[in-house]
């Protein structure tokens, strides 16, 4: 049996995978790092939960992959389904000067969409391509793809090895890989080869991610 996302495995049948959390966003964040004027960038999520704060803060680490500079704010809201809640806390992100938004916050996503296009600012998608919510705001969005998840579980098992208790991820190094970003025509085209290129080195280890599970 094959889970995804359970924090502790007890039973010798049970396999638990997920998408590696911190390089799943790491791409997003280093894009976002790269196009900010302000140097302000903003997460948004909707809980605290570990794997939303690691995915929040692999996000920051991208950003400051690609921009020293830059100042990534995250904020948690509460909720996955307010979409005015939502919409309130991007713009008070936006008020403090945050020129590009990540959000996590699944359906509430709709409000961070009308923020980013009512202040003229970009925005960055979860999960899937989300440019159609603002197609002249969002400049890329985080992929996953949890059925290579599922794949890549399934190879592990058919490879006889004793199943580990601990979570596996899989992440750039995974072939193919569960994880990527959506390419617009909003960002130049060697910023798009820039990012292609640190996914190569995601994969090999050249560039480390951090999985942070707890709030700062």
């Amino acid at each position: 049996f094959i889970v995804l996302g359970g924090q502790r495995i007890i039973r010798k049948k049970l396999i638990s995978a997920v998408a590696h959390e911190a390089q799943s966003t790491f791409i997003p964040g280093f894009i976002a790092g790269r196009m900010t004027k302000t140097n302000k960038v903003a997460g948004i999520g909707g809980f605290d939960f570990p794997g939303i704060i690691a995915q929040l803060e692999g996000f920051r680490q991208g950003a400051e992959y690609g921009n020293p500079d830059v100042e990534v704010s995250i904020t948690y809201i509460g909720t996955f389904e307010d979409t005015a809640k939502a919409k309130e806390a991007a713009l008070a992100q936006i008020d403090a000067g945050a020129d590009v938004v990540f959000h996590i916050v699944d359906n509430a996503g709709v409000g961070i969409f009308e923020a980013v296009k009512e202040k003229d600012v970009y925005g960055v998608g979860f999960a899937m391509d989300q440019s159609q919510f603002a197609p002249d705001n969002v400049i890329t969005s985080q992929l996953q793809d949890f059925g290579k998840v599922y794949g890549a579980a399934v190879e592990v098992i058919l490879s006889g090895e004793p199943i580990k208790t601990e979570q596996y991820r899989f992440g750039y190094e995974t072939n193919p890989p569960p994880i990527g970003h959506a390419d617009t025509n909003l960002i130049p085209a060697e910023l798009h080869e820039e990012a292609v290129a640190l996914e190569a080195k995601l994969a090999s280890g050249e560039v480390p991610t951090e999985l942070i599970f707890t709030k700062e």
